[in-house]
């Protein structure tokens, strides 16, 4: 200790290396250095300079770095009464821009965290120990990592993952910190995927920011949690109080510091790094397919809340309760059983309503149909009567706003059970008026008139002999 204290002396250090201060007795750091020595030797064992070099593979798959973890989070070093706070007091000062002084030290346990800091390995272990595992050695590194985010919910490894994640959530690390201690990688960031730190503006998340977004993070990666996401791959979720849930999450999204201002940009390039030039569905995605430079983000998510809650709505009234309950509804879909569905009809209409006030889908309503509607009526030969090709986003939106007013005000008239063979109610003339006058307002007809009077033409000749067009009918005056 005296020789340590004559060359170990640093202020700025204090707390981490000056040991004659931080062991109470000799045999504490005795104990330490003996176990410190036997971690080394498992280091060594695992040829990291090789692997670092690119001779050899990357050893994850290796019983010496459980033992490491439990070896090190067992040192005295960090389990000595006041030595977590110490450690978290000199990093704050010597960073003090992570947010250090946000933690109570005296609330972490390494020593208890070390079985499931090691079981939380192991399971990393079986993930890495996979043929499919894309980094396996340097070489994969510098030839660029190949990775689909598709690759992290292939079940097994998924439910995998998910255990990680109750594992950790069971230490004193995560019950003091949140995802706190995860914002001592953002600095990586700037590096490793610079036009994201660009785009966060992370160069400004100060202190002030972090310590607004941490109870947020933490918010939304417990509602996730609570709701088990293992329940979703296994088709199991159930939906009882998931619209609150979804809801709280949006809230906390909005809340965030980190994203304010940033969206746009933010979700340009999730859009160019995982949407565009992938195929999703049946479609393969085109470069700057939609525009979302012009969104308002923020007003949209208070409308998506209410989508949310129409949404659940909707599936409560059609006994959809759960995800497996879902599944089975779309595979067995009845279009005519729906319709009979007067309370389904009208939240539908109110989806639709509140769809077309998103300035998400004002801006990408036409991109959307030509990207998903257009083929699937290629296929079915239906594209020439409901082809929007040459209309705007504009007239689009107020399409889509009149359907709304069209099955709202349709709803009542029983038009499943008439299509059943039901008896027709000729006393709702007021609500058949009202259908016709705003159906006689669709901008559809503009684009699809011919093509409707041509089919109808077919069926009866004198309408072809007579001449009838869009351009020689006033379809909306009749």
């Amino acid at each position: 200790f005296t020789v340590a204290e004559k060359y170990l002396a640093f202020d700025k250090y204090q707390g981490l290396v000056d040991i004659y201060n931080i062991y109470p007795e000799f045999e504490y750091l005795s104990s330490d250095l003996l176990n410190i020595s036997v971690a080394l030797r498992y280091v060594s064992s695992l040829h990291i300079a090789k692997a670092i070099d690119g001779e050899i593979d990357y050893p994850f798959d290796s019983d010496e770095i459980s033992y490491i973890i439990l070896i090190l989070t067992n040192l005295h070093y960090f389990n000595l009464d006041g030595r977590m706070a110490q450690i978290l007091n000199r990093l704050d000062y010597l960073f003090p821009s992570i947010g250090f002084d946000q933690i109570n030290g005296d609330n972490i346990d390494l020593d208890s965290d070390g079985l499931n800091l090691a079981r939380i390995y192991e399971l990393f272990r079986q993930i890495a120990s996979r043929e499919d595992f894309p980094i396996k050695n340097r070489a994969d590194v510098e030839n660029g990592i190949k990775l689909d985010i598709k690759y992290f919910f292939i079940k097994s490894i998924f439910d995998k993952e998910m255990d990680m994640v109750d594992l950790y959530m069971d230490t004193t690390i995560y019950k003091e910190t949140g995802p706190l201690i995860l914002l001592v990688l953002v600095p990586l960031l700037k590096n490793a995927a610079p036009d994201y730190w660009d785009a966060l503006d992370l160069d400004n998340y100060d202190i002030d920011k972090i310590n607004n977004d941490v109870p947020l993070f933490k918010s939304i990666f417990e509602t996730i949690m609570n709701r088990d996401p293992k329940a979703i791959a296994n088709g199991t979720l159930d939906f009882a109080g998931l619209d609150a849930d979804v809801n709280a999450i949006i809230d906390d999204l909005i809340k965030l510091e980190l994203l304010n201002g940033h969206m746009n940009d933010l979700v340009e390039l999730l859009l160019r790094d995982f949407v565009y030039g992938k195929k999703l569905g049946d479609v393969i995605i085109e470069p700057d397919t939609f525009n979302v430079a012009d969104v308002e983000f923020r007003a949209d998510a208070s409308v998506l809340k209410e989508i949310v809650v129409k949404v659940f709505e909707v599936m409560k009234a059609e006994n959809i309760n759960s995800l497996q309950d879902f599944r089975k509804y779309s595979e067995n879909f009845n279009y005519r059983q729906t319709i009979k569905n007067e309370e389904v009809l009208k939240g539908a209409s109110d989806i639709l309503e509140l769809l077309s006030t998103m300035t998400l889908v004002q801006f990408n309503i036409k991109q959307i149909y030509i990207t998903y509607a257009v083929p699937q009526l290629e296929k079915r030969e239906l594209l020439e009567y409901v082809d929007y090709r040459d209309a705007t986003n504009e007239e689009m939106i107020a399409d889509l706003s009149v359907l709304a007013s069209i099955i709202r005000t349709a709803a009542p008239l029983g038009i499943g059970e008439i299509i059943d063979g039901g008896d027709i109610n000729y006393d709702q003339a007021t609500e058949v008026q009202t259908i016709l006058s705003l159906a006689g307002t669709l901008n559809y007809i503009k684009y699809n008139a011919n093509a409707l009077i041509e089919k109808l033409g077919t069926k009866v000749e004198s309408i072809i002999a007579y001449g009838a067009s869009y351009d020689t009918l006033d379809i909306a005056h009749d």
